[in-house]
């Protein structure tokens, strides 16, 4: 299943770019501190109208495209937000998607909102497993 609802044919890579873009606190040049919640963070620079410029001016898209592309970059922000709720402890994922122990903890391709490493414990979210690692073997199941 796509995450990702594309209108604009073709885009789905500069898509997948912008919002990694947005949802990576190296590319800021903010403090999510200085934001009342993460999303908020997530989205200070693309809801401004500056963000249609960037677009233009760094990417060949004219702004019409920009705009579009600026309106899908916010909604999959806001829907991958929504899917950090579904964290579970790695512990559970690993058991789930049949890794070994380590797999979770040691991986370098979690973004860094989907994986908290706290001490000993891992959290992990349902979404990032099924990016990196695939579906569930045996079928989805509830977090």
């Amino acid at each position: 299943m796509r995450d990702i609802i594309y209108t604009i044919t073709g885009q789905e890579t500069l898509i997948e770019e912008l919002i990694e873009i947005e949802m990576n606190p190296c590319c800021h040049s903010d403090n999510a501190d200085e934001y009342s919640n993460d999303l908020e963070y997530y989205l200070s620079n693309v809801i401004k109208q500056d963000y249609i410029n960037y677009l233009c001016n760094n990417y060949d898209v004219e702004t019409k495209e920009a705009e579009e592309l600026q309106e899908h970059v916010i909604f999959e922000i806001k829907h991958r937000m929504r899917l950090l709720e579904e964290v579970i402890p790695g512990t559970v994922a690993t058991e789930r998607w049949n890794l070994e122990r380590s797999t979770i903890r040691k991986s370098k391709r979690f973004l860094p909102h989907e994986r908290r490493i706290i001490g000993r414990n891992t959290t992990v979210t349902i979404h990032a497993m099924r990016r990196i690692f695939g579906p569930e073997p045996g079928g989805e199941k509830n977090g």
